[in-house]
C-alpha cells in the first residue's frame, strides 16, 4: 500500500513539473558550449548578454533568444536576428558551429550583415536535423546563390530570403525545398522576367511573396503548374506595367484568395477573360494601377471576394447601371486617393448589400452626388467618406436603416442641409459622428442627448445656428467636441 502511494506521489509531482513547464535538467553541456561559440560572432552589445558562464546563469534554455524541448531540454529555436555588431562589417558564417543543435526547429539569422559561407561549411551541414523548419536568411548581405544545398533541408517550411543580392538564378535552388510551404523573395535582385515554372516542384507552396524586384513580367512557360495550393501572392512594388499578362498568367492558380499588387502602375484595360479564373480570392488590393471600370465588372462576380482595397488608381471606362458590378459577398472596401472617370461610379455602392466597412478617403469623382445606395447596407459597422468634394444633400431621411452603424465619417465635403431632428433615434449605437468642413446648417438635434455611447463629436466649420443645447451633456461617453467656425452661441455644458 506504501508502495503505490509513493508512484502516486511520484506521478503527480511529475505531472505538476509539466503542467507549470518545468525542466528536470538544463540544458546540454554540448549545445551550451556551442552557444557560447556562437556569441563570439553574434557580438552586439545589447543582445545575449546573459549568454555567459556561471553566475547562476548555467541553464542556457533560460538565456535570451534560445527556446529548448520540454521534453529533452535540447535547443530547438534561435533568435540571432541582427545579434551581429554591424559596425565590423560583413563577414562569412561557419554553418558547422549550429550542428550540435541536433533538435533545431527555428532559426533567424536576419540582419546580421552575411555575406556568405565559409568553403563547405553552408547550410549543407543542417541536412541531418529532420526536425528543422524555419530559416530566416533577410537583410543580409548574401549574393551566391549556391547558398542553399541542392539536397537536404527536407523538411524546411518557411524561408526568408529578402532583401538579399540574389539574381533569378536562385529559384532553381529554391525549387529543391519541395517541402516549403511559405517563401519570401522579396527585394533580392530577381529582373526582367520570372518563369514561375522553375518553381513547379514547390507543391506545397501556400505563401509567395515576390514584392520588391524588377520584375517585368511573370510567366508560366508550360501554360500550367503544380503550384496547386497557393493562396497568398504578394507582388507589391515592382516594375510590371502590363496587369492584363500578369492576371492571365496568376489565373493559372486555382486556390488564390489574397492577391496584393501594390505599387505596380499599372495600365491598359483589364476585363472579364482574364478574371474569369479568380474565383476563391477572398482579397484584391491594387494600388498605383491604371484601371478599366470593366476590371470592376468582373470582381464584383467573385463569389468568394470580401475584401478590395484600391489606392492611388485611376478608372476609366463606362458601365450602364445595368452593367454595374454586383459586389455581393463584399464585405470591407476600402478606396483611397483614386480618380474615376466615369459617371455612375457611386452608383455601384448599393449593390453592396454585405459591406460591414466602407471607406472612402480622398477621391475624385465624376459625379459628386451621394445617393440613397448607402442606405442598403444593414450590416454596416463603419461609414467613412471624407475628402471627396461630394455635393448635394447626404441622404439622412434611409440612414435609419444603417442599425449597426458605430462610426460616421462625413467631413471635407460639401454636403448641405440640415442634420435631422430624429438622428438620436437613427443612431443610437454611434460612438464616433463627425461631419466637419461641409455645408450643413440649421440647429443641433437635442435628440443627440440619446448616444449614450457617443465618444467623438465633430460638427466643427459648417453653418450651423442657434445654441449649444444641455441635451448634449446625456452624451455620457463623449471624450471629444468640437463645434468651432459655425454660428453657434452659448456655454459648453
Amino acid at each position: 500500500m506504501g508502495l503505490k502511494c509513493v508512484r502516486v506521489w511520484l506521478l503527480l509531482i511529475s505531472m505538476l513539473i509539466s503542467l507549470q513547464g518545468w525542466r528536470m535538467e538544463g540544458c546540454l553541456e554540448q549545445e551550451r558550449s556551442a552557444l557560447l561559440q556562437l556569441k563570439h560572432f553574434f557580438n552586439d552589445p545589447n543582445r545575449l548578454q546573459d549568454w555567459v558562464e556561471g553566475h547562476g546563469n548555467s541553464d542556457c534554455c533560460d538565456w535570451e533568444s534560445v527556446d529548448c524541448s520540454f521534453e529533452t531540454s535540447r535547443v530547438s529555436s534561435l533568435d540571432l536576428g541582427f545579434a551581429r555588431n554591424q559596425e565590423l562589417g560583413e563577414w562569412y558564417l561557419n554553418v558547422s558551429l549550429l550542428s550540435p543543435f541536433q533538435e533545431l526547429k527555428t532559426l533567424y539569422l536576419n540582419g546580421n550583415l552575411i555575406a556568405g559561407c565559409i568553403e563547405n561549411e553552408g547550410f549543407e551541414r543542417l541536412s541531418h536535423l529532420n526536425n528543422f523548419m524555419d530559416l530566416d536568411l533577410s537583410y543580409n548581405m548574401f549574393n551566391d546563390n549556391r547558398i542553399l544545398p541542392v539536397s537536404g533541408l527536407n523538411n524546411l517550411k518557411y524561408l526568408s530570403l529578402s532583401d538579399n543580392m540574389f539574381n533569378n538564378s536562385i529559384l532553381s535552388y529554391v525549387s529543391t525545398l519541395s517541402s516549403l510551404k511559405e517563401l519570401n523573395l522579396t527585394d533580392i535582385g530577381l529582373k526582367g522576367t520570372v518563369d514561375l515554372q522553375e518553381l513547379d516542384s514547390l507543391i506545397n507552396l501556400e505563401v509567395l511573396s515576390m514584392g520588391g524586384n524588377e520584375i517585368e513580367k511573370v510567366v508560366i512557360s508550360k501554360g500550367e503548374t503544380s503550384l496547386r495550393n497557393l493562396t497568398m501572392l504578394y507582388l507589391s512594388n515592382m516594375s510590371i506595367s502590363d496587369g492584363r499578362s500578369l492576371l492571365q498568367t496568376l489565373s493559372l492558380f486555382p486556390s488564390l484568395e489574397d492577391v496584393n499588387f501594390y505599387y505596380n502602375n499599372f495600365s491598359g484595360a483589364v476585363n472579364t477573360y482574364e478574371l474569369s479564373n479568380f474565383t476563391n480570392v477572398r482579397e484584391f488590393l491594387f494600388s498605383d494601377s491604371s484601371l478599366h471600370i470593366s476590371f470592376l465588372q468582373s470582381v464584383g462576380a467573385f463569389m468568394s471576394l470580401d475584401t478590395l482595397r484600391m489606392e492611388d488608381c485611376e478608372v476609366s471606362g463606362e458601365l450602364t447601371d445595368q452593367e454595374l458590378p454586383t459586389f455581393k459577398s463584399l464585405m470591407k472596401l476600402d478606396i483611397s486617393n483614386t480618380i474615376f472617370n466615369n459617371n455612375n461610379s457611386l452608383q455601384m455602392l448599393g449593390s453592396m448589400t454585405s459591406l460591414v466597412y466602407l471607406s472612402i478617403v480622398n477621391c475624385t469623382f465624376k459625379n459628386t452626388s451621394l445617393d440613397e445606395g448607402i442606405c442598403k447596407m444593414p450590416q454596416l459597422g463603419r461609414l467613412i467618406i471624407s475628402g471627396n468634394g461630394l455635393t448635394g444633400t447626404f441622404p439622412w431621411w434611409c440612414v435609419a436603416n444603417l442599425t449597426s452603424l458605430y462610426q460616421l465619417d462625413i467631413s471635407i465635403n460639401s454636403f448641405t442641409g440640415h442634420i435631422p431632428m430624429e438622428i438620436g433615434a437613427y443612431l443610437s449605437v454611434l460612438n464616433s459622428f463627425n461631419i466637419s468642413r461641409n455645408a450643413f446648417e440649421g440647429s443641433i438635434p437635442s435628440s443627440f442627448g440619446d448616444m449614450k455611447s457617443l465618444m467623438w463629436l465633430d460638427m466643427s466649420n459648417n453653418l450651423l445656428t442657434g445654441g449649444i443645447l444641455e441635451e448634449l451633456a446625456g452624451c455620457i461617453s463623449l471624450q471629444h467636441l468640437a463645434l468651432s467656425n459655425n454660428s453657434l452661441q452659448g456655454q459648453i455644458f
